[in-house]
């Protein structure tokens, strides 16, 4: 039996190939959609838990839906629970009479425990049990510093990993088994935020690939940055759910390269892409080397932070009514779309952590509650890095200025003025920073401080001292 979690496919796909190999066509193939009680929900949900995007559960669901119709295409049908996976895997396997099942391992603290247990009660109800790596395109433990211990510095880590080979992409596995087991999909969660833009599946996620691959990938290494310019991949909610392997998206990437040697620019935006790549493992590994990330400051010692803000200004942060133009932009975004950039994503923990004084928890529980693509690893590693108490953090006193951040990476406003259409005729010369724009061209643009859009809740010059003298933790 193939035990499916997040790697939603059966091309590319390191333990079903294993399981194929093994078995020729005899392989069942099942999938149970919840996760094990944890203190914390798991990204590994699809149901029953208010901290799963609804955009995540939808895409999901619809890649669920797409997987069951390669299943049946493959000869078999894909076998469903929606217990706990210790209850469901077990009497999965001996309901299909498996003599082995098979899976690729997850790296989030919960879903690790989880699956030793799993594998505990198979290994007692005389059922074996193969594991592998296919998440990542270097699995943790893989590389080490020259002492032994985990890397904590991604430009060091980086260099490790380019030593090792990513592996070419496995071919798929064309059948598998019939079996009698349940097979009935949930009904499809609400929607919640548009997801037109987000189809789940394999035929989708390849849609998305081959358009980076076309259309943004020469581009990626000087437009990833900008929030108006579509120079980024689109990618990561495929990657989180597995409907595309991180193999398939950096072959596919440096065969693009290989095709047009020539082309210095497209080379460097490869190996920028490769890097950002290389950026989720780092995360992985992080997390899985060090688990009291989950819950608390990478950097202990930042774990004693009072953080002094207001609690009302998380409401206001997270419906995009702070006044500064960027950091509305990118919130409603988010609550539209399930997704931001990673710039704006920066942009907008740096407000919270350092203009707003509020914990980043609270941010990072507020992002996996909303984001298609919420992965722990990599959703947390990236607010402590903003936040600054995490691996290769932003230093504390290295603050993040929304305006210049707006006028560097919106230059022309566009960004603003699609997710804020309060400044939609506002000049570029004040779209971020419209509380210093002189009357005639407030009027002339149609735009209220403090009527039609808010005022600044906080003034970035007075907030950035009371962040500098909060973090100056002994």
């Amino acid at each position: 039996m193939f035990w499916f979690r997040k790697d939603l496919r059966l091309a590319d796909n390191t333990g079903l190939h294993e399981a194929a190999s093994d078995s020729a066509s005899d392989v069942v193939p099942f999938h149970t959609t919840e996760s094990a009680p944890a203190r914390r929900a798991t990204s590994d949900a699809i149901a029953g838990s208010d901290a799963v995007a609804p955009a995540q559960a939808r895409f999901t669901h619809d890649s669920l839906a797409d997987l069951a119709g390669a299943v049946e295409r493959a000869g078999s049908r894909l076998a469903l629970d929606h217990a706990p996976a210790l209850e469901a895997v077990p009497r999965a396997a001996r309901l299909a009479r498996a003599d082995a099942v098979y899976w690729n391992d997850e790296h989030e603290p919960a879903l690790e425990r989880r699956d030793d247990e799993v594998e505990h009660a198979l290994r007692a109800a005389g059922v074996a049990v193969r594991r592998f790596h296919d998440r990542l395109l270097v699995p943790p433990g893989a590389v080490l510093t020259k002492a032994g211990t985990p890397f904590v510095v991604y430009t060091a880590f980086r260099r490790a990993c380019e030593a090792l080979p990513f592996g070419s992409p496995l071919p798929a596995v064309t059948h598998l088994a019939p079996h009698d087991l349940p097979a009935r999909l949930l009904e499809p969660p609400g929607p919640g935020v548009a997801l037109e833009q987000w189809p789940g599946g394999v035929a989708a996620a390849h849609r998305r690939l081959a358009r980076f691959i076309r259309h943004g990938l020469a581009r990626y290494a000087a437009g990833r940055d900008f929030l108006a310019d579509d120079a980024i991949s689109r990618l990561s909610a495929d990657l989180r759910s597995g409907t595309l392997s991180p193999r398939t998206v950096a072959a596919a990437v440096l065969g693009e390269v290989r095709a047009a040697p020539r082309d210095r620019a497209l080379a460097a935006s490869a190996e920028k892409f490769i890097a950002e790549l290389r950026w989720r493992d780092f995360y992985a590994h992080v997390l899985h080397h060090f688990p009291h990330c989950e819950l608390g400051s990478f950097r202990r010692k930042y774990d004693r932070i009072l953080w002094s803000g207001d609690p009302a200004h998380f409401d206001v942060w997270r419906s995009g009514r702070t006044g500064y133009p960027v950091v509305d932009a990118a919130m409603r975004e988010l609550a539209a779309t399930g997704f931001m950039q990673n710039r704006a994503r920066m942009i907008v923990a740096s407000f919270l952590t350092r203009d707003l004084l509020l914990d980043w928890r609270l941010g990072e529980r507020h992002f996996m509650r909303h984001l298609v693509d919420g992965d722990l690893a990599s959703n947390n590693g990236g607010w402590q890095w903003a936040a600054g108490t995490g691996t290769d953090a932003q230093p504390y006193f290295r603050i993040f200025n929304p305006v210049l951040q707006g006028q560097r990476f919106d230059p022309e406003g566009s960004y603003v003025r699609r997710w804020v259409p309060e400044l939609e005729r506002m000049p570029a010369r004040w779209i971020h920073r419209p509380w210093e724009a002189p009357g005639r061209a407030l009027e002339e643009a149609g735009v209220g401080i403090g009527s039609g859009y808010p005022e600044r809740i906080v003034e970035h010059e007075e907030q950035r001292d009371l962040a500098l003298a909060m973090y100056r933790i002994q």
